[in-house]
């Protein structure tokens, strides 16, 4: 199931008694999700992070691309499981 309301919160994707949360943006967003739902859930947070990143600049009297630019962002990869307390 994706998108589910959960003890009234919005869960991204809901697997039985696990529930996924993806988050992009701030994590003080969450604090109080995680605050009510862990006691009773398994959660599992996701944060995408860019391996590799392109950067195409478009020419706004052209339309067409003037460069690209590879910028892979210097970040590690890893991996943590929120699971209940």
């Amino acid at each position: 199931m994706v998108e589910a309301e959960v003890d009234g919160y919005i869960i991204d994707l809901v697997q039985g008694e696990k529930l996924v949360e993806i988050q992009t943006a701030n994590f003080g967003a969450l604090k109080d999700k995680l605050k009510a739902l862990l006691p009773h859930y398994a959660v599992h947070l996701i944060y995408p992070i860019a391996v590799e990143r392109h950067l195409i600049y478009i020419d706004p009297q052209t339309g067409g691309s003037c460069w690209k630019e590879e910028n892979p962002p210097k970040k590690k990869v890893q991996s943590t499981n929120y699971l209940r307390s």
